[in-house]
Parts: C-alpha cells; sequence; structure tokens
C-alpha cells in the first residue's frame, strides 16, 4: 500500500494558490488546498511580528511520511502536529487512521484580500476530502505546551503522534519536546535538514527529563531517510516513551 502514495501538483508552485492531489491507495485520491509562501501580500501582526505563513502549504517530508506510515494505520488514533494544510493527517485518515489534525489558528490574508486563519484553511481541506475520509477525520487547535489545548484533546486517547517538518524554528524544541512528553505515547517525526541544530530536539527528548528512546535500538534516529523517485528529501525519527510496549 505504500507504494501508492504519489503526488501531482496542479497549479503554479509559483503562484500565490494550487492545490496537491495524493494518491494514497489506487482510486483514493486527497486533494488539499495550498497557499504559497511566496506571497507579498501584508499580512496580520501580533505583538509587532508579521503571522507565521508556514501552514499554508504542504512541505517536502509530508508525502514520503505518508508513504512510510501507510501499512498498519487503520483503526489506529493519531494526533498530528503541526498540520499545516492537513496532507499528511488527511492522507492517514484515508488510510483508515482515526485522525486528529492540529495547529495554531494564525490569521492570515489570502491573495485575494480574505481574511482567514490557518485553521479553518485546515477544517476546508478535511472538509474537501470528507467522501474519503468520513468522520475519521477532525481538527482542532494546538499551540505547543499549551495546557488548555492539551486537556481538551485528552491526551491518553491517542496510539500514534506525528508531524512534519516542524524543526525548522529551534525556540520551539522546548514546547514541542513537552508536548511529546504529555501524550506519552510513540512519536514519529518527518523532518528536511535545515540547519545544523535539530539534533538538539531529539537529545531533548533522550534526556533524563523526557526520557523517550529510539524505536530503532543502536542507530541514531535521523539516520533513517524519507525517499521520494527524486531521492531522499528527508529523515524520519521514531521515538517511545519509557512506558511504551
Amino acid at each position: 500500500m505504500a507504494s501508492a502514495v504519489v503526488l501531482l501538483l496542479l497549479g503554479s508552485a509559483w503562484g500565490l494558490v494550487g492545490t496537491s492531489s495524493v494518491f494514497v491507495a489506487p482510486g483514493v485520491e486527497v486533494r488539499v488546498e495550498q497557499h504559497f509562501l511566496e506571497s507579498p501580500i501584508a499580512q496580520p501582526r501580533r505583538r509587532g511580528r508579521s503571522g507565521d505563513l508556514t501552514g499554508l502549504k504542504s512541505w517536502p517530508t509530508s508525502v514520503p511520511l505518508l508513504r512510510y506510515l501507510a501499512d498498519g494505520v487503520a483503526g489506529l488514533r493519531v494526533i498530528e502536529l503541526g498540520a499545516g494544510s492537513g496532507t499528511l493527517g488527511i492522507g492517514l485518515a484515508a488510510l483508515g487512521a482515526h485522525v486528529v489534525l492540529t495547529d495554531p489558528a494564525i490569521d492570515v490574508v489570502l491573495d485575494n484580500d480574505v481574511e482567514t486563519n490557518t485553521l479553518d484553511l485546515l477544517q476546508g481541506n478535511v472538509d474537501r476530502n470528507r467522501a474519503v475520509v468520513g468522520d475519521r477525520a477532525k481538527v482542532a487547535p494546538l499551540v505547543w505546551g499549551d495546557a488548555g489545548h492539551l486537556r481538551a484533546l485528552a491526551p491518553s486517547d491517542f496510539d500514534l503522534v506525528v508531524a512534519a517538518d516542524v524543526l525548522y524554528n529551534p525556540d520551539n524544541y522546548d514546547a514541542l519536546a513537552a508536548t511529546l512528553a504529555t501524550f506519552n505515547t510513540r512519536a514519529v517525526i518527518g523532518y528536511q535538514p535545515r540547519i545544523p541544530t535539530e539534533h538538539r530536539f531529539f537529545d531533548a527528548m533522550l534526556n533524563t527529563k523526557h526520557r523517550f528512546r529510539l524505536a530503532h535500538s543502536g542507530s541514531l534516529c535521523y539516520d533513517h531517510n524519507l525517499h521520494t523517485r527524486e531521492g531522499t528529501v528527508g529523515r524520519v525519527c521514531v521515538l517511545e516513551p519509557p512506558a511504551f510496549t
């Protein structure tokens, strides 16, 4: 089943809006609307800073991580952190997992001057794929480390945590590590190396504070590569909490 994951891009990668089409299994297609970061449109500002636009498009490891996870996810209760446009989580739901896709609700202005937020765009992509996900995909707000958001999600209810391309900002590592520790279950993280400090995040997860362990004993988690037909696009790390069996 994993080999059936194929990505097609509809629209221009240099334009302001486009659609990605992912075939997650024969005859099962997921379509996700994206708004690209090249947009010159002025964005709302919070505390003097422009809004984060990273949640408006699919990032490089989403599809290869979906391929990596495809076998055996049916029936699992999955939560995605930093879901963005939803390619990974919606794809997993189309394969039979029960998925909660989470992201902060960040205010944005689109190319047609529509004011919205990233969580509404994510919900729109889930609704766009109801025919293939049914009621297996839901959307919820989650700012990493936010106690109220975490309580509302009932962290003990999940079998698996997934995340794609969430390690681009070291300032978020502590909050991400604390959030993963709250869920206390297996976590699979795909990322594309961009900065020389990603390993610090995994070091933090393996230290005495969080005490996660590598699922593949004797191997560094960031040595497992994610591949596409064009070559290696990223790496994957599988982490397990101490009590995981």
